[in-house]
């Protein structure tokens, strides 16, 4: 057994070692105080998620642009919804009559947006208000239920640290019981995961700070060479059967090789296409420019036709207008 400090003391097996502290590193600029409250059990805390920490477009939005997970207020109007909504506003309360230092406010909002906060309220009164709440000022209660809340805005399901333990356990021990039955094929060596694909090729699974979560990569020679693969609907599978997942497939590569092109170039081969990084002249194939021989050559109008309809159907999708291969 290993021990996670981090502010956590969590014991792991070995095994488990280097995945969990990789999850738990992922949210190490949360403070200690932005915690769960334990007399939530995982269902009342995934129903509070669902109330409160949903994401709309413009999460996702900013998601893309920063790869930081975030589902809380993005203006001081939403964080007056939102501590309304859980009975936390300040209407809520009576009026204190606490000074607060404007140092602690300060201090307190520079938390907040370490441990991710994409938006630190701005109105005065609201900044003190938080700081008030957060401290206890109006009870424990109430700011167990605003760190639990802080904390499901910050953290998404998958992480270790706001898993629910009971699955997230069964499916290691699925991990466990498959990498055994794999006998010399599959193993843990320096905190990864290796297999022996039925072509003989050697993969490594490890962990990665950012989604997926995992790296995959094939062995050329004493080097490895990176694979994307990205499991259709892995963000809502519990992370050890996403593993499991991942050692099957390049357990029996060959065939796997057939669905996961990635997989089916690194073992095969053959040519790689250059995508068109010129952002204008994908945007103009995506409003409408059909690709250059098409434009010169119109004797057939069906695959003219064909393609101005594809083009106006998916016509945000920029990736797919390159003629010069299909990189995935």
């Amino acid at each position: 057994m290993k021990i996670i400090k981090k502010g956590l003391n969590i014991s792991v097996c070995s095994n488990c070692y280097h995945w969990v502290r990789s999850s738990i590193a992922r949210r190490r600029k949360i403070p200690r105080w932005i915690r769960p409250c334990e007399s939530f059990s995982h269902a009342e805390l995934s129903q509070l998620r669902l109330e409160h920490a949903t994401q709309n477009r413009q999460h996702r939005m900013l998601y893309h642009a920063i790869s930081r997970h975030y589902s809380g207020p993005l203006s001081d109007q939403e964080w007056n919804q939102a501590l309304s909504h859980l009975k936390l506003g300040q209407s809520n309360f009576r009026h204190s009559r606490t000074s607060i230092p404007s140092e602690s406010i300060e201090s307190k909002m520079t938390q907040l947006n370490r441990a991710g906060i994409l938006s630190i309220p701005e109105e005065s009164s609201l900044r003190s208000h938080i700081v008030l709440l957060a401290e206890g000022h109006f009870g424990a209660d109430a700011a167990r239920l605003f760190a639990t809340v802080l904390f499901l805005w910050l953290t998404p399901e998958d992480d270790y640290i706001a898993r629910d333990p009971i699955p997230w356990a069964k499916s290691f021990q699925l991990l466990f019981e498959v990498i055994d039955d794999l006998g010399d094929r599959a193993y843990f060596v320096h905190g990864a995961i290796e297999v022996v694909g039925s072509s003989g090729h050697i993969y490594r699974i490890q962990p990665k700070s950012g989604r997926p979560y995992f790296h995959v990569a094939g062995q050329v020679g004493e080097q490895y060479q990176h694979i994307c693969i990205d499991p259709v609907g892995a963000s809502n599978v519990i992370f050890g059967d996403v593993l499991v997942t991942l050692i099957l497939s390049l357990y029996d590569d060959q065939t796997s090789a057939r669905h996961i092109d990635t997989l089916a170039r690194y073992l095969f081969g053959g040519r790689r296409g250059r995508r068109i990084t010129d952002v204008q002249q994908l945007w103009r194939r995506a409003l409408g420019n059909m690709p250059r021989e098409l434009r010169t050559n119109r004797q057939d109008s069906a695959i003219s036709t064909t393609m101005e309809y594809i083009i106006d159907r998916f016509q945000t999708n920029l990736a797919d207008w390159s003629d010069e291969g299909d990189e995935a």
